[in-house]
């Protein structure tokens, strides 16, 4: 295939995605928007990253025109009655401008083919290092899945589960974009941890400055600017920033020599932590023990050996179960 024909089907692809992420959020303002749909419209988002690309770009383009800021649910943002039709008018311009920036690439690159995404991954209890081609080193925690997807244009790694501690080598004319759900974080040149649980999304800043953004069901987006020992929280309804001291967010880091640290944390969430970690379950039999407060640093991997300071500790009763550790009175 001739080099033209390839950029010709590039940008034909290039518009046909961008209208197809127009129609998605147009059908998100429409009557009778369910679940279903949202699943239908997750399932498109998750085939590729130039789906995933195309709804950010179109959404974003259509933020900055109109400045609209509300948010119908976790992950997508509506459009106001008319502005689904002016949304239509403005996507050939948007086309337009993606499909300029794209043929000046491919001329500034000698039309060389965009790599795939790369996927990287930890088991539980599992540790990996990866650097990246532009200088960026990742290191994944515990039960840890991302995308990467760094080429001349853009940097971008969307993490699908688990903790990823990342040192970003920095590039203000092409800064890198960590995509979690509805988080969106912005690298400003930057030394930061991102965890993504089911029900929870943390960020906490070592060095530099992130821009963090999250939307949440019915709620304004919001977006915050961190600075070192800023600890970005958001759940499903509640988004929270606090401050940790420089010693608190090096003990978080302790899964990266194998270590994990408490500090008064009740045992109940200890015991949470330890899980993530292993496939031996600690069961916590009752409140009144899972309050009891643990401090003191932990192999993360030896689950049997915390047990038992438990016991000595606390004088509680740990029983094994096969794959479960029951803790009680």
């Amino acid at each position: 295939m001739s080099t033209q024909n390839q950029a010709t089907n590039a940008i034909s692809d290039t518009a046909a995605i961008m209208d197809m992420a127009a129609d998605w959020l147009e059908r998100v303002d429409r009557a009778g928007w369910s679940k279903e749909s949202l699943i239908e419209l997750e399932t498109w988002l998750s085939q590729s990253s130039a789906n995933r690309v195309a709804y950010w770009r179109v959404k974003n383009a259509w933020e900055r025109a109109e400045r609209l800021r509300v948010v119908q649910s976790a992950d997508l943002v509506p459009l106001a009655g008319e502005g689904r039709q002016r949304l239509r008018s403005i996507l050939p311009k948007i086309v337009a401008v993606f499909c300029a920036l794209f043929i000046l690439a491919v001329g500034a690159s000698l039309l060389l083919p965009r790599p795939n995404d790369q996927i990287f991954s930890t088991a539980i209890g599992g540790h990996r290092i990866v650097s990246l081609s532009d200088g960026t080193k990742l290191e994944l925690n515990t039960d840890t899945l991302l995308h990467v997807s760094v080429d001349a244009h853009e940097r971008k790694i969307v993490l699908d589960k688990g903790e990823v501690y990342l040192q970003v080598a920095h590039n203000a004319s092409r800064p890198l974009v960590v995509l979690a759900g509805d988080h969106r974080i912005t690298d400003l040149g930057t030394k930061f941890i991102v965890r993504r649980d089911p029900a929870r999304f943390e960020v906490a800043l070592v060095e530099g400055s992130v821009r963090f953004e999250h939307a949440s069901g019915g709620t304004q987006l919001q977006s915050v600017l961190l600075m070192p020992g800023d600890v970005a929280v958001a759940s499903a309804n509640t988004f929270v920033v606090t401050r940790k001291s420089a010693k608190a967010v090096i003990d978080e880091l302790g899964w990266r020599r194998g270590v994990l640290t408490f500090d008064r944390t009740a045992l109940v969430e200890v015991a949470a932590e330890f899980n993530r970690y292993n496939r031996k379950k600690i069961i916590v039999a009752d409140s009144t023990v899972g309050n009891c407060e643990i401090f003191g640093t932990f192999q993360a991997s030896n689950v049997m050996s915390f047990a038992r300071v438990v016991r000595v500790a606390f004088g509680y009763r740990v029983e094994e179960r096969g794959d479960e550790i029951v803790i009680s009175r």
